[in-house]
């Protein structure tokens, strides 16, 4: 298994051929990703397989 994504599954995770619409959908989903010099995108699987983290969806109840 490679560290990144394929260019092919770049595509198929962000429905984009080009990488500013990439990095767009990629942004929007939460998914890290790091631009090359040639300006194409990198997603490390890591990224994909770690748990988010997650905030509270509710301010917290404070009990004096």
């Amino acid at each position: 298994m490679t560290l990144t994504l394929t260019a092919a599954e770049l595509i198929e995770l962000t429905g984009k051929q080009r990488a500013p619409a990439q990095a767009r959908v990629l942004q929007a989903l939460g998914v890290a990703y790091r631009r090359r010099p040639d300006g194409s995108l990198v997603v490390f699987r890591a990224h994909l397989n770690a748990p988010q983290e997650v905030g509270p969806t509710s301010p917290a109840l404070h009990l004096p």
